[in-house]
């Protein structure tokens, strides 16, 4: 067995196992902790008694005077000049089968979920049309969800008031409905027993600097106000929450087909929108005063074409067409692009909606099916009898469709992909591409700062909210430009190597080189190059393997790292087989594997992850794409890419950061600050691909947090 020390990860995990043996307790129970006295905190000139657990955010720095400048940020005031009250609801949309189904509910998919924000704001229509002489001119505000905010008291029963529309008096207000197939809509609305009455308009009595006591439901209702003209029109938007729309028609707000470009080779389309949030703003309009206000962006994110799934799948394989009849090597290419979308059949006359699945090993000649009369056949056979269809790839797998038939049982149905069409309004998600695809989209999309810029006014322009109905029930005026800034750039912080070596990255676009110097350099006694292969296509030889190694290798040295001789070897091998590989390189006292494996080999990287969790082998991947890249086409930089993730993976430190005392930044944030930078590259489920410049993950997070403006303020 191996003799080296597991990582320090797996020991702090295995001495925090034996302390929870040793009290007795269950791991995964939660414990609350006992109640502490509040305690006094040294924070220099005075004392402040502070809760523990309690969370404030930090003092805001006086602003400075270094290359003080004028920016305009987007972000448009509201000026509020009422002061409203307003009373929250709780509401509950049904829709009436032979049972009820929640439409609240909020889906993962993004099919069910904008169908759902649809039907639901239709019902909401016809309660408000229903009662129009009871709401006179107030206004009910709604988040096509549960929550309802009104402008006066509903005088709500505690039981809460139900009604049922018919589906004929939803669509008599509402043409572009879709039904899916309910008789009749059940609308009840409920009274939120606590805090039925909100804050006032122009209130800023809840803005705090403890995170444990800020409230934000005025943000969260102007973020919904904001929206009702959006919600009203499914012709021209279509939404999946308050805070973010896509424009259904680009073209009539302004932008062209150049701003929304067609992704042919893969079946996609880019949509443009935008993702907003309401935050607290201060002394933008006079001194010490607050306002609310709307912080605005363009939101783009690749759509999947309304198109049957047999062209999609084409598009996908068109590099591929020798392949285009081996079911097993379609299904592992494909599989993970389809997966997750929901489609509709169009063979018969009763359409069938339902999510992909997966695909099926089987085809439409090994895939049978028990007719009347105890006949087996063949779904070819089926397909091509009853409904005469003449398919042109017989050998494609087909698409599952898992059904519930009872309490935690299932059943599973199969449909060609010639038959099934891919419905309208979803994201492709990264689950759904490759970086080939990324790659394409970030090329298509990456526009100057000033085209971005007037991006952002067209699709501010297209809430509609100058002359809202609603906005100007509440007395509010969104201001026509965004607000400009008093702000300051302030010098880069050194970037610290070996030797001492300090480096200051270079104005204006703070290029660095690392100097072959790393901090603290890795090192590794006993490692293997694997390089694996499924089709033939994928391959590389252990001459071109050979060649990536060394120069491997030779970028190792460059950077000081000691690493001994590997081990070199290509072969053909599956997930499965990988993990009893590592397990023998473990056994042996191997330390690193450097693996390079195909471009769609999900399965390889997923198993190499998990197997190092297992062994304490540290494992690299990298595309067999890349390695050709950097043979054939002396990619440097992606190597030296490769090489900086390695010395962190084998726990070295590629440089550290330091404010030097002559620095600007010194008085700002003193000489005990620690400086963390957290870098991302991939979004999480449902987590939108968004593909503007400097927009990736999802470019709402960032209203997440307070902004907080002084005048001049400090960025």
């Amino acid at each position: 067995m191996s003799t080296f020390q597991p990582r320090k990860a797996t020991s702090i995990i295995q001495d925090a196992e034996q302390a929870l043996e040793l009290a007795n307790l269950q791991v995964g129970s939660t414990l609350l902790a006992e109640k502490k006295q509040p305690g006094t905190i040294d924070v220099g000139h005075r004392q402040k008694v502070l809760q523990v657990g309690s969370t404030l955010l930090a003092e805001k720095k006086q602003p400075g005077t270094i290359d003080v400048g004028h920016r305009q940020k987007v972000v448009y005031l509201l000026e509020m000049s009422k002061t409203k009250d307003l009373f929250r609801y709780e509401v509950n949309v049904s829709g009436v089968r032979q049972r009820e189904s929640n439409l609240t509910t909020r889906s993962s998919s993004d099919y069910r979920n904008a169908l759902r924000r649809l039907q639901c704001y239709s019902v909401l229509r016809a309660f408000k049309i229903k009662h129009a002489s009871y709401l006179s001119n107030e206004r009910l505000y709604y988040d096509c969800g549960s929550f309802l905010i009104s402008t006066f008291d509903l005088k709500v029963p505690v039981l809460g008031i139900e009604e049922l529309f018919t589906l004929e008096q939803i669509k008599q207000h509402s043409p572009h409905f879709f039904d899916n197939g309910f008789d009749s809509f059940k609308l009840k609305i409920l009274p939120v027993h606590d805090t039925k009455k909100l804050l006032k308009l122009s209130d800023f009595s809840h803005v705090t600097n403890d995170a444990a006591n800020i409230d934000r439901t005025t943000q969260q209702f102007l973020d919904i106000a904001t929206s009702q003209d959006v919600f009203d029109d499914p012709s021209l938007y279509i939404h999946f929450s308050a805070s973010d729309f896509y424009l259904l028609n680009p073209s009539s707000f302004g932008f062209t087909d150049q701003d929304c470009p067609v992704f042919s080779s893969n079946g996609s389309f880019l949509g443009i929108g935008m993702r907003k949030g309401i935050r607290t703003v201060e002394n933008a309009s006079s001194e010490n005063q607050m306002s609310e206000a709307i912080v605005a962006s363009v939101k783009k994110t690749p759509f999947h074409c309304v198109q049957m799934v047999s062209e999609k799948l084409k598009l996908l394989g068109t590099q591929f067409a020798s392949r285009m009849k081996d079911t097993d090597w379609i299904r592992e290419r494909v599989e993970g692009s389809l997966r997750g979308l929901f489609v509709a059949t169009n063979h018969s006359e009763k359409r069938r909606i339902f999510e992909i699945y997966g695909l099926s090993a089987t085809n439409l000649h090994t895939e049978f099916i028990q007719r009347e009369g105890n006949t087996r056949i063949s779904l070819f056979e089926y397909y091509t009898q009853q409904y005469a269809i003449d398919f042109e790839f017989p050998e494609w797998p087909l698409l599952i469709n898992k059904y519930s038939i009872g309490p935690n049982n299932y059943g599973f149905r199969y449909f060609p992909m010639e038959v099934c069409s891919i419905l309208d309004n979803q994201r492709v998600n990264s689950d759904q591409q490759d970086g080939q695809m990324i790659g394409e989209m970030i090329r298509k999309t990456a526009i100057p700062p000033a085209e971005l810029k007037k991006q952002n006014a067209l699709l501010k322009n297209s809430l509609h909210l100058d002359g809202s109905e609603y906005l100007n029930g509440l007395g509010i005026k969104c201001h026509k430009d965004p607000i400009e800034v008093v702000s300051r750039v302030l010098s880069p912080p050194e970037l610290e190597f070996a030797s001492r070596a300090k480096l200051v990255p270079k104005l204006p676009r703070c290029s660095w080189s690392d100097c072959n110097e790393y901090f603290f350099p890795a090192t590794c006694n006993k490692w293997v190059a694997l390089a694996l292969f499924g089709a033939q296509q994928d391959a590389i030889n252990m001459e071109q393997w050979t060649d990536f190694v060394k120069r491997f290798r030779s970028a190792l040295s460059k950077n000081r790292m000691q690493f001994a001789e590997p081990q070199i070897l290509v072969r053909q091998v599956t997930g499965a087989d990988l993990k009893l590989i590592i397990q023998g390189y473990y056994e042996q006292g191997y330390e690193y594997i450097l693996i390079a494996h195909p471009d769609g080999a999900d399965q390889v990287h997923h198993a190499m992850k998990y197997i190092e969790q297992k062994t304490e082998v540290v494992t690299q991947g990298v595309k067999i794409s890349t390695v050709k890249n950097v043979i054939f086409k002396d990619r440097i930089q992606t190597l030296a890419n490769i090489i900086h993730k390695t010395n962190v993976k084998m726990g070295g430190l590629n440089y550290t950061v330091s404010i030097s005392p002559q620095s600007d930044l010194l008085p700002i944030f003193g000489d005990s600050t620690l400086i963390v930078g957290i870098g991302s590259n991939h979004p999480v489920k449902n987590g939108t691909l968004v593909l503007a410049p400097g927009q990736y993950h999802d470019p709402g997070q960032y209203h997440d947090i307070s902004l907080s403006y002084k005048s001049p303020v400090s960025l």
